[in-house]
């Protein structure tokens, strides 16, 4: 729950609204002025004051903010600023409205209806496109610097309020720079969005964000997830299996030539997977046999989907919230015993969103839209 503030300086930031707090850190609405009034909202995300005593804590907040400061790319939620005030560390990331995929899909689920296929492959097309991007990023020496996401699902996918698409929260992100580790053998990211090696608690590559976006791209187009169970452990056990029934048998409209796809995308066997997502991203739209909407179309359908809300997409003072916040990681860090476990066990920077109602959140930060191409290219 948002809760207004007596604002105060924090740096060079004005914090004027606690959006919310979790267990391990404050999330923010604040503002930066300049010169002839200019005054522009931002999002801060603070840790908590007692944890910026707990090095290996500061290691991972700083671990991401390093990984999403190299990540420069119109599909992709930058952090432009991050640092330490008054010994709290913190991030600053561009704030602008819109919505998170999830929304979308909890969106069309309440109307009885199915994402249009066109939008579909816009989506899919997108978020290949920032993943390609993070996979082939390198450092000045033209060293791989092997970022894997690891939790590609659709409340990671924001779609701004001009209808671009940006993938964020890379807070569980592998690098090969990171300067922590990740403790083998504990699970990370979202258990129904998980690879099989993910899920089984074995090394990953970049492969197995492609058998995620996979698991998205299927339930975008037959509003269901292929692995989920009734439980935690059987949603597990499913992933693992890897058996999954064809999207054409949940729509009648999807060609066979999708299902070849997606199958393949969520190929048990790691060997058996496209080698690169935009290989995925282009097949899927070959099989598909249909245009990409384009960005002023998405943003129709927003608007059309949530009637009336689109004018609080352009208010940073209405209230906020997140779903992903970051409670449960901090036990997973600090626990003598590191044996909690949670439906999501990740540390993801939050989206945070304006609500339409306490019932449908929005979204939160991004960037400068970028224009859609129709030619599939990363």
């Amino acid at each position: 729950m948002a809760e207004k503030l007596k604002t105060r300086q924090f740096g060079r930031y004005q914090l004027e609204r606690l959006i919310n707090r979790g267990g391990m850190g404050e999330i923010f609405l604040a503002f930066t002025e300049g010169p002839g009034g200019f005054r522009k909202p931002v999002v801060i995300k603070k840790i908590l004051p007692h944890l910026n005593d707990e090095p290996e804590f500061v290691t991972r907040f700083i671990d991401e903010a390093n990984i999403v400061v190299s990540l420069t790319h119109g599909n992709i939620v930058p952090v432009f600023d991050m640092g330490e005030v008054e010994g709290q560390y913190f991030i600053a990331m561009e704030y602008l409205p819109g919505r998170d995929l999830r929304d979308l899909v909890k969106r069309y689920q309440r109307l009885g209806e199915l994402m249009p296929v066109p939008l579909v492959i816009f989506v899919i097309r997108e978020i290949c496109r920032a993943l390609s991007y993070a996979h082939k990023k390198s450092d000045g020496a033209g060293t791989s610097l092997g970022i894997i996401h690891r939790d590609v699902s659709p409340s990671n996918v924001l779609i701004s309020r001009e209808g671009v698409v940006k993938l964020t929260d890379f807070g569980i992100a592998k690098a090969t720079s990171r300067l922590g580790r990740s403790i083998t053998g504990r699970l990370q990211g979202k258990f129904s969005y998980m690879s099989p090696e993910q899920a089984s608690g074995r090394s990953v590559d970049h492969r197995s964000d492609i058998f995620s976006l996979a698991v998205v791209a299927y339930e975008l187009f037959t509003g269901s997830r292929p692995f989920d169970g009734d439980s935690d452990m059987e949603t597990l056990r499913r992933v693992r299996e890897c058996d999954v029934i064809p999207a054409s048998a949940h729509r009648n409209e999807l060609t066979k030539a999708v299902d070849t796809v997606l199958l393949r995308g969520l190929s048990q066997d790691v060997a058996g997977r496209y080698e690169d997502v935009v290989q995925f991203g282009r097949e899927l739209l070959a099989a598909a046999a249909c245009e990409p909407v384009t960005n002023d179309e998405m943003r129709c359908e927003l608007s059309r989907l949530f009637p009336g809300s689109e004018a609080q997409f352009g208010n940073p003072t209405a209230g906020m919230g997140f779903d992903d916040v970051m409670a449960m990681e901090v036990d997973r860090v600090l626990s003598p015993s590191g044996s909690g476990q949670s439906r999501t066990m990740t540390a993801p920077t939050p989206s945070i969103r304006v609500l339409e109602s306490m019932e449908d959140s929005g979204f939160g930060p991004a960037s400068t839209p970028e224009p859609s191409q129709h030619q599939f290219t990363p």
